[in-house]
């Protein structure tokens, strides 16, 4: 083998295949903060729309109790009633108060301060008995007056009305 130029050969350099792509790592801290943003704004609008929709299958609950009226027996009229009532707590004081139970919201301060010491003790009562007559398994409607029923119309409808949002300018 003679080199005719007098240049030295290299054998060939060997090919090891494609060269490696140098991939970027996504950047994982503003993904999940777009992800965390989607979900709140999603939280948001579920609970107003929770909010809207008990308002609206509700109505305006504090100036019309036709609905409760209409029903059938005084039981059914009184469980109408609790349920109204704790409707216009939730509207007034956040959803929590339709989960809250009657021995709950007698240590509700929120509450109390709302209705004032006798209002509020004497709301506590007819609750209770309301809940008496729901949760037996007989007829025990006797234990709540039309009186009862009255007060707690007039009580719904002149304080448990939900406060006016003001906006802060």
């Amino acid at each position: 083998m003679s080199n005719p130029a007098g240049k030295t050969l290299l054998p060939p350099r060997p090919i090891h295949g494609p060269e490696r792509l140098v991939e970027s790592r996504p950047n994982t801290s503003l993904q999940f903060a777009v992800v965390l943003t989607g979900l709140a704004i999603l939280l948001l609008l579920a609970k107003a729309f929770r909010t809207r929709k008990i308002a609206s299958t509700m109505g305006d609950s504090s100036q019309d109790n036709s609905h409760i009226e209409s029903l059938v027996s005084q039981r059914e009229q009184l469980i109408a009633l609790s349920q109204s009532i704790r409707t216009d707590l939730s509207l007034r004081f956040g959803l929590a108060y339709l989960a809250k139970t009657t021995e709950e919201l007698a240590h509700d301060r929120p509450l109390s301060n709302a209705l004032g010491p006798a209002d509020f003790q004497r709301f506590i009562e007819i609750l209770e008995l309301i809940d008496s007559v729901k949760f037996s398994a007989e007829e025990h409607t006797h234990l709540v007056t039309s009186d009862q029923v009255d007060w707690l119309i007039a009580i719904k409808s002149s304080v448990m009305r939900p406060e006016p949002q003001t906006r802060a300018i």
